[in-house]
């Protein structure tokens, strides 16, 4: 494992911002791990967009895109050997790239159960390519130490390629106050969780909005969440 040594926090935080670390992992897969891996190693040169995964019970369900020249059939029959594979879909292409989704029974060791366990996600989309995994996590130093031990048990080849303090902004400071109220009633609700506690529909009654004003209102929350700020979301969602 390459050595890092953690610097010191920046010079200054807003009231409504954390210190956190952010750390680059690159996690190598034993052979034959699970699904994905094995696709990936079929087809090296490819890379592989991991854009959501999902643990129900004993089922762990990823979404990625393949970037490159993996064809659609092969790819499908791949997945659909491999260990423990429940489902696998194709559902569009676009711009060169394949949309899929695979169920399968959850590897043992398994990456995604112990981010899961540890309430953290990575950031997505995470790249995969040749069987290693890469990932950005942005969590507290404390965690981020846990997480990288836990991680490191199942995987004793994990890499931590780089690693810095960061002041993380919460959602206090981006988001309008209508905003603000519907983002804390959905995760109250656990509209966020892993699998959802709410629906849609549930919120619009909740709020006494219609389901389209809630839709929208939503989608800007997670625009501003997602993409103004790069470490908020795992506190937005509750992860951390």
């Amino acid at each position: 494992m390459t050595a890092h040594k953690i610097g010191s926090p920046g010079p200054t935080a807003s009231p409504h911002s954390e210190n956190c670390l952010v750390g680059r992992l690159k996690v190598p897969m034993p052979k034959d791990y699970h699904a994905l891996q094995r696709v990936s190693i079929a087809y090296p040169e490819c890379v592989f967009e991991v854009t959501s995964f999902m643990i129900s019970g004993d089922e762990l369900t990823e979404t990625f895109w393949i970037a490159g020249n993996a064809p659609t059939e092969e790819v499908l029959g791949i997945l659909r050997a491999s260990p423990g594979a429940r489902d696998v879909e194709f559902f569009a292409s676009h711009d060169g790239r394949g949309l899929f989704r695979v169920t399968t029974e959850i590897p043992r060791p398994s990456l995604a159960l112990t981010l899961h366990g540890n309430k953290v996600l990575p950031d997505f989309p995470f790249e995969v390519k040749n069987g290693v995994f890469n990932l950005l996590v942005v969590t507290s130093p404390e965690k981020f130490h846990a997480i990288h031990a836990a991680v490191r048990r199942g995987f004793p080849d994990i890499q931590l390629i780089s690693i810095r303090h960061e002041y993380v902004t919460g959602p206090e400071s981006l988001l309008t106050p209508r905003q603000l109220q519907v983002f804390r009633i959905a995760m109250s609700a656990g509209y966020w969780d892993v699998p959802r506690r709410t629906t849609m529909t549930d919120l619009a009654l909740a709020l006494n909005r219609s389901k389209s004003t809630v839709a929208e209102t939503l989608s800007a929350i997670e625009m501003k969440l997602l993409h103004d700020s790069p470490g908020v979301r795992h506190r937005a969602v509750g992860w951390v």
